[in-house]
């Protein structure tokens, strides 16, 4: 079908097809971008929760070591023992601290 006319006009159910693939494409776009922006907040989160998981691991390595050093401090002190936390008292082990020859 041949027509000269350089215009033309779309029916109405051809331009309710359009706009509804648009309106589609647009939706489908601004979901997209929501998605995004929640993976770069979730990316953050995961971020800073490594970051204070290593802060808590050094910190429980800090508190570690302070441990060992008091514990050796007293075993200097008082000999290998068993301390009871809720009294304070120390029970000495049978087994002298070095060996007699």
């Amino acid at each position: 079908m041949e027509n000269k006319d350089k215009s033309f006009k779309l029916t109405p159910e051809e331009l309710s097809s359009i706009n509804s693939i648009r309106q589609n494409f647009n939706e489908i776009t601004f979901s997209l971008g929501q998605n995004m922006i929640e993976n770069m907040n979730l990316n953050n989160t995961l971020k800073l929760n490594i970051e204070n998981k290593e802060k808590i691991i050094s910190t429980i390595d800090d508190i570690k070591l302070k441990e060992k050093e008091l514990l050796n401090q007293l075993k200097e002190k008082y000999g290998n023992g068993n301390i009871d936390l809720a009294t304070g008292v120390i029970t000495l082990d049978e087994k002298p601290n070095v060996e007699e020859k």
